[in-house]
């Protein structure tokens, strides 16, 4: 047994093959085990008879959905009358109440049309026939549960539902003498499309497992992404490029210009040239990587009548990027000319302002810059993957220099994407 969780699908085989199949493909397509007694990979136990080794692997699963058809199929118990799929309940509603699996029954639209009727039928006929004496309880009986095409042995299916419902612990739960019991719910289909809408409740996904395996791992990555880039201040958390910001909101001007920036900041800026070592080196993006290879962000675009990169699957581009621009100007930054740089700064401090020149800083406030970029769309992204996609929308990053007319006029040479797309176009 794997790590996913399991599905143990009981019915008949004979009028529900096709079914069984089908739930089959579409719960591996999500991601979950799926056991069929029919199927090839069924795990067999060579030493127990094959009732016991369907017994034992519902021991084992998660779920354990029964359906309820026409038909009783195979006995496990002739002479007490217990089917192999009422046996099959039964284990698994016994380990229902010790934890799991969890139980999710299934019953045909029709089916349970004909037990509602022939209920009402049964009732007017205790009422009227029988009060007159016109007919026995026995043939009242054999009225009510007669065989037809839909339910062959009709006595046993309305036995079964009422099994798998509880009725009697029903009565007298309500009566006030025993607890109500649990697992008891029953589902009428008409399709397939009945049985998956169910199942989308009951398993609470609205995507596949690979895609929430995708969210989840991504979510724990960018969690453990921002811890290596965040430091506590005072109780609270706060990103390390904070050492550098108060120095980057006075810095300006291009590349011949100087700046007027406080002592105190140029100080900071120093702890950071240090404290903001290696960080980029230290992220991880192997669920990044996968994420982005899925394609399971793309969006669907009815005007190319194709997939395209929607807004998160393009933050996620960002991210990427953002990480792969941060390790760049690490690199530009070797350890020897951060600590030359801290030896240099340390000495400022107080409100008094400094002449810098700015083509000394523009490494230090490019790392800056990108680690900013970097824990802006870490955590835009992961709210968007929790639910507030609005985020997407709501980041101000840094452009490639931190020279503002450098970076603007980097930004006016550079191609749109409409205008790449249409290059590609013609």
């Amino acid at each position: 047994m794997s790590d996913k969780p399991s599905v143990f699908i009981s019915s008949t085989i004979y009028d529900f093959r096709d079914l069984r199949s089908a739930l089959k493909f579409w719960l591996e397509e999500l991601g979950f085990d799926v056991l069929l007694s029919e199927h090839n990979d069924f795990p067999v136990q060579a030493d127990l008879n094959s009732y016991e080794t369907c017994l034992q692997a519902i021991d084992a699963c998660d779920y354990f959905i029964v359906l309820v058809g026409s038909r009783v199929g195979g006995w496990f118990d002739r002479d007490n009358r217990i089917s192999i799929t009422q046996a099959e309940y039964r284990r698994a509603y016994e380990n229902l109440l010790a934890g799991r699996p969890k139980v999710i029954a299934f019953v045909r639209q029709c089916i349970w049309d004909i037990r509602e009727d022939r209920s009402e039928l049964e009732t007017l006929l205790r009422n009227g026939a029988l009060h007159s004496a016109e007919l026995d309880q026995a043939e009242i009986g054999r009225i009510t549960t007669h065989p037809s095409k839909f339910a062959n042995d009709a006595q046993f299916t309305f036995n079964f539902l009422s099994e798998i419902a509880r009725n009697e612990e029903m009565r007298t739960a309500l009566a006030g003498t025993s607890p109500f019991p649990i697992g008891n719910w029953i589902r009428q289909f008409n399709n397939f499309g009945d049985i998956i809408d169910a199942l989308r409740v009951e398993f609470r996904i609205g995507n596949s497992l690979r895609r929430i395996s995708l969210i989840a791992n991504l979510k724990a990555e960018i969690e453990a992404n921002l811890f290596v880039m965040m430091t506590q201040h005072e109780g609270s958390a706060n990103p390390i490029y904070d050492w550098a910001s108060h120095a980057r909101r006075e810095f300006s001007g291009g590349i011949d210009d100087y700046s007027e920036i406080r002592g105190k900041c140029l100080k900071w800026l120093g702890i950071f040239a240090v404290s903001g070592a290696g960080i980029g080196q230290s992220v991880s993006t192997s669920a990044l990587d996968a994420a982005v290879s899925s394609g399971e962000f793309l969006e669907f675009d009815q005007s190319l009548d194709a997939f395209a990169v929607g807004p998160l699957q393009q933050r996620l581009l960002d991210l990427k990027q953002s990480i792969e621009r941060l390790r760049r100007n690490e690199e530009l930054l070797p350890v020897a000319a951060r600590i030359e740089l801290m030896q240099k700064l340390k000495a400022f401090d107080g409100e008094g302002t400094h002449e810098m020149q700015n083509i000394g800083l523009v490494s230090v406030f490019s790392l800056h810059d990108s680690q900013s970029n970097v824990v802006a769309l870490n955590k835009a992204v992961h709210r968007a993957l929790s639910g507030a996609e609005d985020s997407l929308d709501e980041i101000d990053l840094y452009g490639n220099s931190p020279l503002a007319g450098e970076s603007e006029a980097m930004q006016r040479e550079r191609a749109s994407r409409e205008q790449v797309q249409q290059w590609l176009d013609n």
